[in-house]
């Protein structure tokens, strides 16, 4: 069985000091190569989330069908995240309350300092 790493989108938080609700589930396989692969699985509106099905939904998707992004250079997991989450920002065949998860996280956790750029992203 493969070792997935699994990271959690949330929405915006309604409160100050608080964590935003999850809106979505990231799976990915971070070997260190500049190839990454990955998948999403986003909550429709009208349903409850839950950790465990959304998880299950991303890793099925996952070996079906997932997708490419290329980082550039050596790169840790913070920098693997970034350039997934900037590959979902920008793609806009993914539903908006994920993109814009994408970019919460992005702008919060991004750096001046810290350059690493999506070369490609092949579907």
């Amino acid at each position: 069985m493969t070792n997935y790493n699994v990271m959690y989108l949330r929405a915006r938080p309604s409160f100050p000091h608080t964590k935003g609700q999850p809106v979505g589930c990231i799976v990915y396989d971070n070997e260190g190569k500049s190839a990454v692969q990955w998948q999403i699985s986003i909550l429709n509106p009208v349903d409850h989330f839950h950790r465990e099905l959304s998880r299950s939904l991303a890793i099925g998707r996952f070996v079906e069908r997932p997708y490419t992004v290329f980082v550039n250079g050596p790169h840790n997991k913070h920098d693997t995240i970034r350039a997934i989450l900037r590959e979902i920002a920008v793609d806009h065949s993914i539903p908006s309350r994920a993109r814009r998860a994408a970019s919460l996280w992005i702008k919060v956790n991004t750096f001046a300092d810290i350059p690493t750029e999506v070369v490609e992203a092949v579907r």
